[in-house]
C-alpha cells in the first residue's frame, strides 16, 4: 500500500514539474516571438536608418555639384570681363598719341629732380627769376645780348652748364636703345601700362646712363640763340624755354634729348585711354584662383624689372591675360614657369608668342 502511494506522489511531482515547464514555455514563446520581431524591426530600421543617410549624402552632393557649376559660372562671366578689357586695350576707340621720350623725361625728373629738374636761373650767373619775382632789367639785358648771338660765358653758370648738357647727351643715348626696344609695343598698351612700364625701366635702367659715350664737342665759348633761355656751347644748343615741357638738347642738327625722341631716334605710339592691363587685373581679383594667378604675375614681374626686362614683363602680361580669357590649357604652365622665374621669351613662346 505504502508502494502504490509514493508512486502515485512520484506521478503528481513529475506532472506538476511537467506542467511549471509547460507553463514557463508558454510563457516564454510569445516572449521569444516579440524579441524576435524587435530584432527583425531592428534590421529594419537599420535600412531606413541607411537610405535616410544615402539620402543627405546624395542632396550634398548635388548641392556641392551646383556649387561648382555656380563657381564656374562665376569664373566664365569674370573671363568674358577680362577678354573685354583686352578687346578695349586693342580698341581703336579712346586712344591718344604721345611720345615715349616725354614721359621718360618725366619719370627721370621724378625720381631724379636734382640732376633733371634744371631750369634756365639755375645756370645763370646771375638768375632773372628768384623766388617768383623776375628782375626785369636783367631780363631785358640778357635778351639784348641773345639777339646780337653775343658770347654769354661771363653770363652763365658754364660749369654747371655743360655738366647739365653732357647729363642730356648720356640720358639721350641710354634712350635711343630703350625706344627701340619699346617700339614693337606700339598700338597694344593702355596709357596707364606705358606710364608704369616706363617707370620700371628708369629705375631699373638709369644706373646705366653714366657709362654711355657720347662724343659731342661742347668746346669753345657758348652764345645765347635767339633768346637768353637758348644757348649753344660748340656743336650742341641747350633749350630751356619756361614754356617746355622739358629741357631739350640738339647737336650738329641731331636731337639727341627731345620731346619727340632720343639720340635721332623719334617715336609716337598711340595708347588707348579707357582701358588697361591694370583694368584686366582689377577684373581678375574677382576669383580666388585668379586673384592667386596675377599675385605670381606681380611677383614675376617685380623680378624682370629688376632685371632691366620691363618690357619682356609687360609683353608677358598681355600675353597670360589673352590666356586667361581664353580659358587656355597654356595658362597654368605660364604661372608654373613664372614660379620658376623662368626667362619672358621662354614664358612667351608657352603663350604662343615670340
Amino acid at each position: 500500500m505504502k508502494k502504490v502511494i509514493i508512486s502515485s506522489i512520484v506521478i503528481l511531482f513529475a506532472l506538476s514539474v511537467h506542467g511549471t515547464v509547460l507553463a514557463n514555455s508558454t510563457e516564454a514563446g510569445p516572449n521569444t516571438s516579440t524579441n524576435k520581431e524587435k530584432s527583425e524591426d531592428t534590421g529594419e530600421g537599420t535600412e531606413v536608418s541607411k537610405t535616410k543617410k544615402e539620402g543627405v549624402s546624395t542632396t550634398k552632393d548635388k548641392g556641392a555639384e551646383k556649387s561648382r557649376r555656380r563657381e564656374s559660372g562665376a569664373r566664365t562671366a569674370v573671363r568674358k570681363e577680362i577678354s573685354k578689357v583686352m578687346e578695349a586695350v586693342e580698341s581703336n576707340g579712346m586712344t591718344k598719341e604721345f611720345q615715349p621720350s616725354a614721359l621718360f623725361y618725366e619719370k627721370l625728373a621724378k625720381h631724379y629732380p636734382d640732376i633733371y629738374k634744371i631750369n634756365i636761373n639755375d645756370v645763370l650767373a646771375i638768375p632773372v627769376e628768384t623766388n617768383g619775382t623776375i628782375n626785369t632789367s636783367m631780363q631785358e639785358g640778357l635778351s639784348a645780348i641773345a639777339r646780337g648771338r653775343s658770347i654769354a660765358d661771363e653770363y652763365i653758370d658754364k660749369p654747371k652748364l655743360l655738366e647739365f648738357m653732357r647729363r642730356l647727351a648720356k640720358t639721350g643715348a641710354w634712350g635711343r636703345r630703350e625706344l627701340a626696344g619699346i617700339d614693337k609695343l606700339k598700338f597694344t598698351l593702355g596709357y596707364e601700362d606705358w606710364d608704369e612700364m616706363i617707370d620700371g625701366i628708369v629705375i631699373s635702367n638709369a644706373r646705366k646712363i653714366e657709362s654711355q659715350k657720347v662724343d659731342y664737342n661742347l668746346d669753345g665759348a657758348c652764345r645765347f640763340i635767339g633768346d637768353y633761355t637758348s644757348i649753344q656751347c660748340g656743336a650742341c644748343k641747350l633749350d630751356l624755354t619756361m614754356n617746355n615741357a622739358m629741357p631739350e638738347l640738339i647737336c650738329s642738327g641731331r636731337p639727341v634729348f627731345t620731346g619727340q625722341g632720343f639720340g635721332g631716334v623719334k617715336l609716337t605710339v598711340t595708347a588707348n585711354t579707357s582701358a588697361s592691363l591694370r583694368d584686366a587685373e582689377t577684373a581678375a581679383q574677382s576669383d580666388e584662383k585668379f586673384r592667386a594667378y596675377t599675385e605670381a604675375l606681380n611677383e614675376y614681374e617685380k623680378r624682370a624689372r629688376s632685371e632691366s626686362k620691363s618690357v619682356d614683363a609687360v609683353r608677358v602680361k598681355k600675353a597670360f591675360f589673352n590666356s586667361l580669357a581664353k580659358n587656355s590649357s597654356k595658362t597654368d604652365i605660364a604661372i608654373k614657369s613664372m614660379s620658376n622665374n623662368e626667362d619672358p621669351t621662354t614664358i612667351l613662346g608657352t603663350l604662343g608668342l615670340k
